[in-house]
């Protein structure tokens, strides 16, 4: 997306929702997708950079000039600015640790996908929270991505979630995601990467993510194709009946609202 687009789209974003939007970027890994809009792969990373960087200027500056390698502006002003000052906040995604470590030259926050298993995010987060000081940065805790599903017991939230679980998985791996392995059964995507139970049991599983990981911001995708409609429905009123009472039970120092 041209810098611009992005940089008036967004300000508009935090107008409408009083100050309260957060940007989230990734620089993209299909070759497909790449090919779709005649842009270099390799030059993904550089690209992302200089794009933020003129943003960034926008959402604060009048009459922005740039030249970059690949975008160049004379006297550009956007209007309205966003009320955030001097703009959103930037969470950036990534999916290996060369790119986990230079999340601080662009954005704000790293988010932490729901695909990461636990065994790469105790590798990841430490040498994202060094690159936060390299720059002179404090680590203020991880946003956080993890797949979810609640049920009267966990044998029933398992069978719910499953095949559906199972299959968009093996997609991702089809797809080339990079960073981990995707082509592996249900037993290990659920003990890396799910949080899955009776709505006692999540509210721990979440509260471990937080004292393990910093998780500080947590947001779960429910469903999946294939699943069925009622359940995902039932996993979002148990987790906001029973589970958010729960985590605020045994956390007193309040972690979610």
């Amino acid at each position: 997306h041209h810098p611009v687009a992005v940089a008036e789209q967004t300000a508009s974003l935090d107008i409408i929702s009083g100050g309260k939007f957060l940007f989230g970027v990734g620089q993209g890994y299909r070759d497909v997708e790449f090919e779709s809009f005649g842009l270099r792969k390799k030059d993904r990373r550089r690209r992302m950079a200089e794009g933020m960087e003129l943003i960034r200027r926008l959402w604060s500056e009048d009459n922005v000039t740039f030249e970059g390698r690949f975008f160049k502006l004379n006297g550009v002003t956007i209007a309205p600015k966003p009320l955030q000052k001097p703009g959103p906040p930037v969470f950036v995604g990534a999916d290996v640790l060369q790119t986990v470590a230079r999340v601080p030259e662009v954005g704000d926050y790293w988010i932490a996908s729901r695909r990461h298993t636990k065994s790469f995010l105790r590798e990841a987060v430490p040498i994202y929270q060094r690159a936060l000081g390299e720059h002179g940065k404090d680590f203020k805790g991880l946003f956080m991505f993890r797949d979810l599903c609640v049920a009267e017991s966990t044998a029933e939230a398992e069978k719910r979630i499953k095949e559906a679980y199972e299959r968009m998985y093996q997609v991702y791996h089809k797809w080339g995601q990079p960073g981990e392995r995707y082509d592996v059964g249900f037993d290990e995507l659920k003990r890396e990467r799910l949080i899955v139970g009776s709505p006692e049991e999540v509210a721990h599983q979440v509260l471990a993510y937080h004292r393990e990981f910093g998780a500080r911001f947590m947001s779960f995708t429910v469903h999946w194709p294939g699943m069925d409609h009622r359940w995902t429905l039932e996993t979002i009123k148990l987790f906001g009946e029973r589970v958010i009472p729960e985590v605020n039970r045994l956390a007193p120092e309040g972690l979610l609202p």
